[in-house]
């Protein structure tokens, strides 16, 4: 049936060939034309994904218990019918509604879901799946298991008073418009069990209608800095992988041909550009139309150490009887069978088999580059004293890329495990800084709300993190090294505006006690989601297999050092 299926479907004349690059495009085609892409006689060539799909008339719910030795946390996942695949225009505007959502920690998810005192999910996100009819997907994950859940709000009062204080701008202006918003779906009680049914789905409802009903609470200018921010992305993202970036344009309409052309996809910047004129009803029409008044269907995905418990024992049990039956002498077939299998894996490939020949990399154009090396020079030595060694390359490229990076090398051992919460907080935390006016004026404080809200505004990307290639509780190499990485749109005041936030994040960030709590419950919950996945728990062994020591930063940092570490830290700051 596997072997009729791939025939069918994965049948040659189904392919679609997208090549970049300066290529000799006659010399290409030749070589198609070489191909034989008749297939097989006695299969039919089909063509998949050409009956209707049913439509989804009204919600549904399911609640799924899975395997799992830790049973603190679970996730919750709600789901919508989306536009046709085809419908380029209003697929376009639902990425950048999405943004708004929840891709900063200033966004309302994050904010009503995340971004508390006691996080009711460590991340919120939504996304679309790529089928002829789109599929809208809101996942919440770290969600706290009935009886995990740990309100400490009432042991955190001072710090409550802390955060209010932080909420004053350089105007004296409160954002108590901030918070109020915060506490419009009302606070859930500790005895609320988050993954019962209808409990967060009915939370998202709430607040998808009172965004609906009532407008964006950022006020009317909000989506159009939304959607200039999403045409600064994708601007980046075609500077920085313009073969990936297209083909992922072009994919879907060659995959689910519809009655556009795939080219019609390639003015998805000029639908961009369209939509910053877009009145504010334009986008909660969008809300209420593909989100608010349409059937959801909501999972809920709780652990279960019982099942995880029956399963590995029923594993155990069945390869118990597959030996018994297969019996010595079938054992013996069986590893005599293997051997064979791997003898012949060694053999070399036959000569007929070419390969080839792999290009100079000589032959590859490479960007041309100016250096310049500015030292670093005590004050007095010059007439701009430079705190850091600054190395400035001049590109032709439309973005500014910024990277500061510290030896990390002296930090005392036992800071080594504050890395993972230090490098999650730096740009997710309030600041308070010098006003330029002088010192007769008072310092001036920003939320990690409003630090965030201004940070979406000025970069594409910004991040901190340990080493190079950084996952939360790894990295690649270079673990000595501490960086933080902006990238911002090439204008005229960008560059002074986005190297005074480097500073201020840098200098002058405060870390409220209610801001740790709340990080550290959702590092937490990210810490039961890497042990639950096998790759990330590889890696994780790998890391500190590969430490020279168990002080070294990659063993600090690692899942199993961090849950024990986490764990401690939450329980004293209590």
């Amino acid at each position: 049936l596997i072997k009729e299926y791939h025939a069918r479907y994965y049948h040659p004349g189904n392919i679609s060939v997208v090549i970049f690059g300066e290529v000799d495009t006659s010399a290409i085609l030749a070589g198609l034309d070489g191909l034989d892409i008749a297939g097989s006689p006695d299969v039919p060539r089909g063509v998949a994904w050409q009956a209707p799909i049913p439509a989804l008339t009204e919600n549904a719910t399911k609640t799924v218990r899975f395997p799992s030795e830790d049973v603190t946390s679970g996730t919750v996942g709600l789901g919508w019918r989306g536009p046709p695949l085809d419908d380029v225009h209003e697929n376009v505007a639902l990425e950048i509604l999405f943004r708004y959502l929840h891709d900063s920690a200033a966004s309302p998810f994050q904010q009503h879901f995340v971004e508390l005192e006691t996080p009711l999910a460590s991340s919120a996100s939504f996304y679309t799946k790529s089928f002829k009819t789109t599929g809208i997907v809101l996942e919440f994950s770290g969600v706290p298991v009935h009886g995990a859940r740990q309100d400490t709000s009432d042991t955190e009062g001072s710090d409550e008073e802390e955060d209010d204080d932080d909420d004053d701008d350089s105007t004296g202006s409160s954002e108590s418009d901030g918070d109020s918003e915060g506490n419009v779906l009302g606070d859930v009680g500790e005895g609320v069990d988050l993954l019962g049914q209808g409990v967060m789905s009915g939370r998202v409802m709430k607040l998808l209608r009172r965004l609906r009903d009532h407008g964006f609470p950022e006020g009317p200018d909000i989506m159009t800095k939304t959607v200039q921010r999403h045409k600064v992305k994708f601007l980046e993202e075609i500077e920085d992988d313009p073969s990936e970036a297209i083909a992922g344009l072009l994919f879907s309409d060659l995959v689910f041909p519809g009655p556009h052309l795939p080219t019609d996809r390639l003015d998805t910047l000029k639908l961009i550009e369209d939509m910053e004129n877009k009145p504010p009803s334009y986008w909660t029409d969008l809300l209420g139309r593909w989100l608010v008044d349409a059937p959801m269907v909501e999972l809920i995905m709780i652990p279960d150490k019982e099942l995880a418990t029956n399963m590995s024992t029923d594993a155990q049990a069945k390869l118990t009887q597959r030996v018994s039956s297969m019996g010595p002498e079938g054992l013996g077939t069986a590893r005599d069978h293997l051997q064979r299998c791997v003898t012949e894996n060694k053999k070399p490939l036959p000569d007929t088999i070419v390969f080839p020949t792999v290009p100079s990399a000589s032959s590859i154009p490479v960007l041309k580059a100016n250096q310049v090396q500015l030292p670093h020079s005590a004050p007095g030595n010059g007439p701009v004293p430079a705190l850091f060694p600054v190395q400035e390359l001049e590109l032709s490229t439309q973005f500014y890329h910024f990277k500061l990076t510290f030896d990390f090398r002296s930090l005392p051992v036992e800071l080594r495990p504050y890395l993972v919460l230090f490098q999650e907080l730096l740009l997710e935390t309030a600041v308070e800084y010098p006003d330029p006016r002088g010192a007769k004026h008072p310092n001036i404080t920003m939320s990690h709300k409003k630090v965030a809200q201004a940070l979406s505004e000025e970069v594409v990307s910004i991040e901190a993190g340990v080493g190079f290639g950084n996952r939360t509780f790894s990295c690649s190499s270079l673990s000595e090294i501490f960086y933080v990485y902006a990238v911002s749109e090439a204008t005229p005041t960008r560059l002074n505006q986005v190297l005074g936030w480097l500073i201020k994040i840098i200098f002058y960030s405060t870390f409220p006690k209610s801001r740790i709590s709340a990080m550290v419950s959702n590092l937490l919950s990210d810490v039961v989601d890497e042990l639950r996945d096998g790759g990330s728990v590889a890696g994780s062994l790998l890391g500190v297999a590969l430490a020279p020591s168990s002080t070294a930063i990659p063993n600090c940092i690692s899942t199993f050092k961090q849950k024990r570490f986490l764990t401690q830290l939450k329980e004293g700051l209590k």
